[in-house]
């Protein structure tokens, strides 16, 4: 499938499922709007009638034989005024009655007087009230109420409206109930439905439309784009990629130009060069002037060995992705340091980083700037350290190791993988450094080799000699971290 088409079904769907949902919210939420006013009004219909309704003629009315009363037919001619009053296209009422609790069971309510007419539909003085709500009713005596959903009875399905009734002295006397059938509630409710549906076409019409149009557009300035990384990639570092869209499809062809521009400049460099495992050996070689041939040769260096102790336990109580996002804080940051001091990264050796210092130009400040490094790399383990500790991850201590002398700088390897390193004992020594650091308890140690070339100018105390398997004694000391 094109890209373009997978484009147009992604926009559109994206589209449908937004403007669906968007309709359905509106819906939902007008629904319950209109319930709600319904609500309100046919409380406000029963707060009505209870206030014209005579209380002194609901308190004559307790059994049937009370319905040949005058006050009997006074009242259902008083309740039909106001229902005929309230039925039209806005509100539609069915049933109004007046009902009162129970004398044997408050929670029971008594029909006084319906205003039906119908015979198989009237309620008599005297009859319960079957409704299912009632006992909710119970505890709403003395306030408008309305049940907040459709209510079915054996007339049919309801929203009703109570209104309490209260004599001259304030007393709660009757309630008067008033109903809207459920078809004319649906009825409300479904224009909703149905404006809801026409809104949702038309804006799927004209999602239709849009989604098509911003996929055609975006895949004209893909397809330029796609060829002109195509003839980059075949080596034709001329080629132009001509777009005016002022768009970010713009800056891309432009970031695109630009980087043709500059591997056109820097190729041959790199394609002598594009071995090397490190980016950054690759970075400073193709910037500089001073390296004229890849081999080995003897040089003076400061080689820096770094490690985080007691990783190989730490893996074992950690999780995976633990572990990972734990290296992956540490190596950015440190990499960070080093290469701000000068420092060429070299490899990783699990937890541990190793760095030269005078590997790629002759560094006369190798050696400071090797301390510097550790120095400040100890100032990034403590903000990494409390970052680690608000994640919920463990507390880790580093050691470093620090060994100026002569080793092998240059590539090994093969012809298809080759790695640009330094070779020598100076790089067994500093392994042996760095282990030290958890012998004497001390974050960065150096040799004395090292020492000489620092000139004072750290904090420092001797250690004594160390004892290296194989080798001659080397006088050590620890470098002070600042504060301390």
């Amino acid at each position: 499938m094109k890209y373009r088409n997978k484009l147009y079904l992604i926009f559109l769907g994206i589209s449908f499922f937004v403007v669906l949902l968007t309709i359905v919210l509106i819906v939902v939420q007008a629904r319950s709007y209109v319930f709600k006013q319904l609500q309100n009004e046919v409380m406000a219909i029963a707060a009505s009638a209870a206030s014209e309704i005579d209380v002194d003629l609901v308190q004559e009315l307790k059994v049937k034989e009370d319905e040949q009363k005058p006050a009997y037919e006074q009242l259902r001619q008083s309740l039909r005024k106001i229902r005929n009053a309230n039925r039209n296209s806005t509100i539609y009422i069915k049933f109004i009655y007046v009902i009162y609790p129970s004398p044997i069971d408050p929670k029971k309510f008594i029909f006084a007087v319906d205003a039906e007419e119908n015979e198989k539909d009237v309620s008599h003085t005297g009859d319960e009230n079957p409704g299912p709500t009632l006992d909710r009713l119970y505890n709403h005596l003395n306030e408008p109420y309305s049940y907040n959903k459709l209510v079915r009875d054996q007339w049919g399905v309801w929203l009703t409206g109570y209104s309490p009734i209260y004599n001259s002295q304030g007393k709660y006397v009757a309630t008067i109930g008033v109903d809207i059938s459920a078809a004319f509630v649906h009825g409300a409710l479904n224009k909703l439905i149905l404006s809801g549906g026409i809104a949702f076409a038309i804006s799927l019409l004209l999602t239709i439309i849009g989604a098509n149009y911003l996929a055609r557009k975006s895949t004209s300035s893909l397809n330029a784009l796609s060829e002109g990384a195509k003839e980059i990639g075949k080596g034709n570092y001329t080629h132009q990629i001509q777009l005016n869209t002022n768009d970010e499809f713009q800056e891309v062809a432009t970031a695109m130009n630009t980087m043709a521009k500059g591997i056109r400049e820097k190729e041959r460099i790199r394609q002598g060069f594009a071995h090397y495992v490190s980016q950054h050996a690759l970075e400073k070689v193709s910037a500089s002037k001073g390296v004229s041939r890849l081999g080995g040769e003897k040089r003076k260096i400061t080689v820096f060995f770094s490690d985080i102790r007691n990783f190989a336990s730490l893996s074992e109580k950690l999780s995976p992705d633990k572990i990972v996002s734990i290296l992956n804080d540490y190596f950015n940051t440190m990499l960070e340091v080093v290469f701000k001091h000068n420092g060429m990264f070299d490899k990783f050796v699990s937890d541990a980083i190793m760095v030269e210092f005078g590997v790629l130009q002759l560094d006369p400040n190798q050696e400071k700037n090797a301390v510097f490094t550790a120095l400040e790399m100890l100032t990034a383990m403590d903000v990494l350290r409390a970052k680690w500790k608000s994640e919920g991850k463990p507390e880790v201590e580093l050691g470093i190791g620090i060994h100026t002398g002569e080793a092998l700088v240059g590539s090994i390897g093969t012809e298809g993988r080759m790695e640009f390193t330094a070779i020598g004992d100076t790089i067994n020594i500093v392994s042996e450094l760095e282990k030290a650091t958890r012998q004497f308890n001390q974050s960065i140690i150096v040799s004395e080799a090292t020492f000489t070339g620092l000139n004072n100018e750290f904090p420092s105390k001797p250690l004594g000699p160390l004892t290296i398997e194989g080798k001659t004694p080397i006088n050590i000391f620890a470098i002070l971290p600042r504060g301390s």
